[in-house]
């Protein structure tokens, strides 16, 4: 189909040909913008650097320095030699592998800077390098104040002469210096791996029951969040030998918060120490064993002596008087020896008294013919008698029987108190009381005289009431002495009485 005829040239318009483009000027975006600020006033030392570590680009560099005057130099001109070689090892292999490397080193001066080395890439390929180096000055400063902490409470905690152990809040053993190791048997890694609880079937109290866990200073420390007190831990170590220790423990709190997160605990070896107690014990009941049996052996010498006097002396005594009183009568026709023989029968008579008394002294038999409370009152008679003292005995109503021991002990001490107030109390009034309470016989004497110091109940020359307090631990007993200036003296004694089945422990 034709085409339909357009209008004739003279009858289109015309149109103005467009006006050539005026170039714009380049202009930054807003994000390159930011950038740049960022790295401008960034803290950190941002540098763009080549194979060789040559500075093509950097935002600010150290005060004796100005930018112009960097750029284009190499690192070496800022660094130590050992310092350059590591850049440049670090920029060689980020060229190399395309990865980031870290670099720490120390400039001219105490400056420390940790330096991050990224590559630049242009086509996919590492074309230079950007380091990054902040300056961590302040942080190696803390590290090394802490270090230096760290050692120095190393050094205090090896050097303290007792054990110290940490634990956290749940009683793991984070910490032990070689003391603890060298008291508990084990190593470091070896403890770092338990927790308090791990040693409960392993300790044991002073008496030997075991002493658990949940008892120690340091359980009781964490559940209360405060210090304990000290206590006494026997802890068998794996070799299967017991060490002794004082153990106390103190609370550990959260700087910032406050939190209980800890308790470290502190003790003290005093193993050698226990030995050696235990040693003077034992050679104190050795001492005291032996003083048993020979007060048992002089107590049965005593009781044979006596009744060798009583029986054989009296009895020759009585013989003889009886052949002086036949010869008095054979004689009654010579004046002379009549009176002579009757000299010698009074003089037989007061030999045969003064024998009777020596033997009651020795062993006097209403001890063991009457018992105790007949020995004493007997006893009270013949105080009275020598020192014309007033004396008031009370005794209880029932009777108290003892065995032979205890009787014995008994009175040895009721003598031992009465010769003791003859000698220095000064008195002339005495009260004494025998009664039985709480399964103990129980004797107390009084006197109204001077009163004995506290100096002299200890003085190591009163070897008189050592020998009364002797002769009651024997069986258990005590013996309490007090006094009081111008107001007399109080003698207690207090003896276990005998089980029902007969005589136990003493001589």
């Amino acid at each position: 189909m034709p085409k339909k005829p357009g209008p004739p040239p003279s009858n289109r318009p015309n149109r103005p040909h467009p006006a050539p483009r005026r170039r714009k000027k380049p202009t930054t975006s807003a994000s390159e913008d930011q950038y740049r600020a960022l790295v401008e006033n960034s803290p950190d030392v941002i540098a763009n650097l080549d194979r060789q570590g040559t500075i093509l680009f950097i935002n600010h560099t150290l005060p004796q320095y100005t930018v112009s005057e960097v750029i284009g130099t190499n690192l070496a001109r800022y660094l130590s030699a050992e310092d350059t070689s590591r850049y440049l090892q670090g920029i060689k292999k980020m060229f190399a592998t395309g990865k980031p490397q870290s670099i720490e080193v120390a400039a001219a001066g105490p400056t420390y800077w940790l330096s991050r080395i990224f590559p630049m890439r242009r086509n996919g390929k590492v074309e230079s390098a950007l380091m990054i180096a902040t300056d961590v000055t302040e942080r190696k400063r803390t590290e090394r104040a802490l270090r230096e902490s760290n050692e120095l409470n190393r050094q205090i905690i090896e050097t303290v002469p007792g054990g110290i152990v940490q634990v956290d809040a749940n009683g793991a053993i984070r910490l032990a210096n070689k003391e603890a190791e060298r008291f508990l048997g084990l190593r470091f890694d070896e403890l770092t791996h338990l927790y308090i609880t791990d040693f409960d079937t392993q300790t044991i109290r002073e008496d030997g029951t075991p002493f658990e866990s949940r008892d120690y200073p340091v359980s009781r420390c964490l559940a209360a969040g405060k210090p304990q007190p000290a206590a006494l831990i026997g802890v068998r170590r794996p070799d299967g030998r017991i060490g002794w220790g004082i153990f106390s423990a103190m609370p550990m709190r959260d700087p910032k918060s406050g939190a209980l997160s800890g308790a470290v605990v502190t003790f003290l070896d005093i193993s050698d120490r226990k030995k050696a107690e235990e040693e003077v014990k034992r050679s104190r009941q050795q001492l005291r064993d032996l003083s048993a049996r020979l007060q048992k052996m002089l107590e049965e010498e005593r009781m044979r002596i006596s009744r060798e006097i009583h029986d054989e002396l009296g009895q020759q005594l009585t013989i003889l008087k009886m052949e002086l009183s036949w010869l008095t009568k054979q004689l009654s026709g010579n004046p002379l020896l009549h009176l002579r023989t009757q000299s010698m029968s009074k003089l037989v008579d007061g030999t045969i008294q003064s024998v009777r008394k020596i033997s009651t002294q020795i062993r006097p038999g209403v001890l063991d013919d009457l018992g105790i409370t007949a020995a004493m009152e007997w006893q009270v008679e013949e105080f009275k008698a020598r020192t014309q003292m007033r004396c008031h005995f009370t005794v209880p109503p029932e009777e108290i029987t003892l065995d032979s021991g205890r009787s014995t002990t008994v009175f040895r001490i009721f003598q031992e108190t009465l010769t003791n107030i003859i000698r220095h109390a000064d008195a002339d009034e005495v009260k004494i009381s025998l009664e039985k309470k709480d399964d103990h016989l129980i004797v107390m004497v009084s006197d109204n005289g001077r009163g004995i110091e506290s100096d002299q109940i200890t003085h190591s020359k009163s070897l008189g009431l050592l020998g009364m307090r002797e002769r009651a631990l024997l069986w258990g007993g005590t013996v309490e002495i007090e006094g009081r200036r111008g107001r007399g003296t109080t003698v207690s004694v207090r003896i276990p009485l005998p089980p029902a089945g007969g005589e136990e422990g003493g001589s």
